[in-house]
């Protein structure tokens, strides 16, 4: 990789490790101004709003990576006239939902309803933004939009719990809502100044031919990554559930690697594969994974430790968890450059259909084993979706092109990880062993890759 690239690289890792390291510092903040069972209720709140952020937008924030290729100098004009488009949206699915929620599901009171939809239509604008300097390269901006709103949102939280004593989930609650909007109001107007809102049938087809289906899509990923919170709540506790939120929150965040990675690797892979440039492709994933291989383990061999500085003794109970969720944070990784890959190719539909599988195969095992097992049942569970998510996008995307990601660059990483787990399991009173190879795995893997440079 050339200078500039690495420049870009460093400054999304640093975002992304900065986004990631403000939900950790803030773990043994939340964790002691809210009982585990307010915890929980936060987590099944922010669980809601990823919900109904893909019914917001239609979803149609994944267009923004295909309008590069087929709207070359409208994106201005694209961006304004999908953000009008998803205004109206928004407001029929919140006139809805606050009639359903009002008269007949009563699943919350009014006015956290109203917030959670406010929340989820400004994260689909932020979201959009995001893609949108990802395209352009801005990596600054994109950089800014990712850490920021997280950073004021803890702040203000910490705030209005401090302040709301008698309602501290509110208090919560209201730091996400007055932080994302002021960057979601802020997109829109920046948008909207670039060019007037107007209805472009030819802008509109476009979405509705691409992303209704990754609405399914979206809402699968949530049901993988959230239903099982949601599902614990109702099946066992909200402090079970408060429980495994952190354990969670933990063991994903090496997803601070794969983030910046992929917002330095998205626009590249375009690039190439239009050009049908495979050899390069292949090689530059292989060291992608790689490094985030290494990166998990580490994390792995290393977090219970960091899990009983972070958090009070009620969550220690969940130690056994990590291995099974970062896997499943690596199989995530890796079945993304095939879904990269399908999009390109507008395979939404195929996209949508894997995912759902996955999803529905997650709630029922979950159905099955939480009510017996509890959480730990819910990692196991997300782990094994997520595998069996891999492998169907694997499937799909060699039908589609056989040349790139080869089979073996996703093996040995893989492997790395289970062995790693294993060890993690015989060695789990060990820790100082467990340090030592987590030293060990990383000497080799700077080695190896310095190595490499040398050659």
């Amino acid at each position: 990789m050339d200078l500039k690239k690495i420049k870009i690289g460093s400054v999304y890792l640093f975002a992304n490790i900065l986004n990631k390291a403000i939900a950790f510092i803030t773990i043994p903040i939340f964790s002691r101004l809210l009982t585990t069972s307010e915890y929980g209720i936060v987590s099944t709140y922010s669980s809601y709003v990823l919900i109904l952020q893909y019914f917001m937008g239609l979803s149609s924030e994944y267009t923004v990576r295909n309008a590069y290729v087929d709207f070359v100098g409208e994106i201005p004009q694209y961006i304004s006239s999908m953000y009008l488009m998803s205004s109206l949206c928004s407001l029929f699915f919140s006139g809805v939902i606050m009639l359903l929620n009002n008269t007949y599901l009563h699943i919350t009171t009014g006015i956290v309803c109203a917030c959670c939809l406010l929340q989820s239509f400004m994260t689909y604008i932020n979201n959009v933004a995001a893609n949108k300097y990802m395209m352009d390269k801005s990596y600054i901006k994109r950089s800014v939009i990712i850490a920021a709103p997280n950073l004021i949102s803890a702040v203000l939280g910490m705030i209005f719990i401090i302040i709301w004593q008698n309602n501290k989930v509110l208090g919560r609650i209201m730091g996400y809502i007055l932080a994302i909007s002021a960057f979601g109001l802020f997109n829109i107007y920046e948008a909207w100044k670039r060019s007037t809102p107007k209805i472009s049938l030819k802008y509109w087809k476009y979405i509705l031919k691409i992303s209704p289906p990754l609405v399914v899509h979206g809402l699968s990923i949530v049901a993988l990554s959230q239903f099982d919170r949601i599902m614990l709540t109702n099946m066992r506790s909200s402090a079970e559930t408060g429980i495994y939120s952190i354990i969670y929150s933990l063991s994903m965040v090496a997803t601070a690697i794969t983030s910046a990675l992929e917002g330095v690797w998205t626009p590249w892979f375009t690039e190439k594969y239009q050009n049908k440039q495979y050899k390069d492709i292949n090689k530059v994933s292989a060291q992608y994974l790689s490094i985030a291989a290494v990166m998990m383990a580490g994390i792995i061999l290393v977090a219970p430790e960091v899990l009983k500085l972070m958090t009070p003794s009620e969550y220690w109970g969940g130690i056994g968890m990590i291995p099974l969720l970062v896997m499943a944070s690596y199989f995530i990784y890796m079945y993304s450059f095939f879904v990269n890959l399908e999009l390109y190719e507008k395979k939404t539909k195929t996209i949508a259909l894997i995912t759902m599988i996955a999803a529905v195969s997650n709630i029922i095992l979950n159905y099955i084993f939480i009510p017996q097992y509890g959480a730990m049942a819910a990692a196991g569970t997300t782990l094994f979706s997520y595998i069996l998510a891999f492998a169907a996008h694997c499937y799909h995307g060699k039908s589609i092109n056989r040349f790139v990601f080869h089979l073996k660059l996703f093996g040995i990483p893989a492997l790395l990880l289970i062995v790693v787990s294993i060890c993690f399991y015989i060695m789990i009173e060990h820790s100082l062993v467990r340090w030592f190879l987590a030293l060990l795995i990383g000497i080799i893997a700077i080695c190896q890759t310095v190595s490499r440079q040398e050659l």
